[in-house]
């Protein structure tokens, strides 16, 4: 009877122990499947966190070349006045024309004229010092003037002003007065569109599709 009681607490405490080492073991490994799961949440988190940051540059680059490569020129033609030193982009489908000073040999001005002969942007500018004639304009007709809108022209604002009759912009002049030149990185400037193919009272400039590439030629400017 003692010897199958001593064989009972052996049992018994094998058993005990086993049980023991399963518990230990199997917290041993339910701790190891939590911290395998924690390092898998970090390890995804940085994932998603890369990948975000991946796609922002991504867009960001895509974003810089679409604006580098759009061109608000493209398919216009360049005007070069070398001889003054200064390039001004027009239309394809317009003319330049130019005075020639005939001691310099420099443009006095050149007009830039629509395909339909309709519209002309003047534009003259000599550097300090010079003698050239920067605008053909003998007179300005009947009506007031008033500055209205502003242009960019070498990185300065410069306002726009509207000669106006019976209601009706007759002249775009570019500067702060009509027929009046000014003066940008040291450069005399006379610039303005007008309509010598339509009738005279009947002109509108303001809002024109003409006046807005008109804007476009002058603020094209750039020094050689």
């Amino acid at each position: 009877m003692a010897e199958r009681r001593n064989l009972g607490v052996i049992v018994a405490g094998a058993l005990f122990i086993f049980v023991a080492i399963l518990t230990v073991g199997e917290g041993a490994l339910l701790r190891q499947s939590g911290q395998s799961r924690t390092q898998i949440d970090r390890l995804s988190l940085r994932l998603a966190k890369f990948e975000a940051a991946q796609k922002k540059t991504a867009a960001i680059a895509k974003a810089k070349a679409a604006t580098k490569t759009v061109d608000p020129y493209a398919g216009w033609l360049t005007y070069d006045n070398a001889a003054v030193g200064y390039k001004l982009r027009y239309p394809a489908d317009w003319t330049a024309e130019e005075t020639t000073d005939a001691d310099s040999g420099a443009a006095n001005f050149v007009i830039f004229r629509d395909s339909n002969q309709k519209y002309a942007v003047s534009f003259g500018l000599r550097k300090s010092g010079s003698d050239l004639v920067t605008s053909g304009r003998t007179g300005l007709g009947q009506g007031e003037s008033f500055t209205g809108g502003t242009i960019t022209i070498l990185g300065e604002l410069i306002d726009k002003t509207y000669h106006v009759n019976n209601g009706h912009a007759l002249v775009v002049f570019y500067g702060p007065g009509a027929a009046a030149s000014f003066t940008v990185a040291g450069n005399e400037i006379n610039a303005e569109l007008t309509a010598p193919g339509l009738d005279w009272e009947a002109t509108e400039l303001r809002g024109i599709p003409e006046e807005a590439l008109s804007d476009k030629i002058v603020t094209s400017l750039t020094m050689n």
